[in-house]
């Protein structure tokens, strides 16, 4: 998802011409071939565990400078970006994060997807970057699981009880050691291909809970 097409052309421009762009991310970074040309590309990483702090410097500094002074930043990031691309930032949020939905109990389908949406906000995530919704297989034809799909943008994908219990996601849960069934942590996992976990078992609504993790 781009925050502003016409700073994405903006960028795009700038890039054609050979000027440099500054990218910040605070995801994993694999460097391919060919590789991206540092004169060009300024890559600056940041740690996930600190976006909130970071963000909120870099928009204070962004505030300070003259906005005509500076070309336009890319942020690449799953994160929230609240009030930073109002001062000519360029936001790309890839669907890459994978959401696992555990329903306890019956849950109307369009609260729920609300609650979805919101409980990621407030874990400073960006929904639109959800790509995935897994679920067992006994809910994949749920409405609520439907109406969160289409409330992210999102596919859907389940998998049977065995494949759930296989599952064996890291950091085990210390917090509720009788819950040893996790098939919300479990489904996500599955879907990324074995990702990083970022929230674990998170409620959204009352007999809703989810977790999300990062697309490996």
């Amino acid at each position: 998802a781009v925050s502003d097409k016409h700073l994405l052309s903006v960028v795009d421009e700038r890039l054609k011409k050979g000027l440099p762009a500054k990218l910040f991310t605070d995801l994993k970074v694999s460097y391919g071939d060919p590789v991206l040309d540092p004169m060009i590309y300024d890559l600056r990483k940041y740690p996930s565990d600190m976006k909130e702090d970071f963000i909120k410097q870099y928009y204070r500094s962004r505030l300070d400078a003259q906005k005509e002074d500076y070309a336009p930043d890319v942020f690449i990031t799953c994160s929230k970006l609240d009030g930073i691309t109002d001062s000519g930032v360029l936001g790309l949020a890839p669907k890459i994060l994978c959401i696992g939905i555990e329903q306890r109990t019956r849950t109307d389908p369009e609260y729920a997807a609300k609650g979805i949406r919101e409980s990621l906000e407030k874990h400073m995530l960006e929904p639109v970057s959800v790509g995935t919704v897994a679920v067992p297989y006994t809910t994949r034809a749920n409405d609520m699981v439907k109406a969160v799909a289409a409330e992210l943008g999102a596919k859907i994908v389940s998998y049977d009880s065995n494949e759930l219990s296989d599952a064996r996601p890291p950091l085990t849960m210390t917090f509720a050691p009788e819950k040893i069934n996790d098939k919300a942590t479990a489904a996500c996992y599955l879907a990324s291909g074995g990702g990083d976990i970022i929230v674990r078992r998170s409620t959204a609504v009352s007999g809703l809970v989810f977790s999300v993790a990062v697309r490996k």
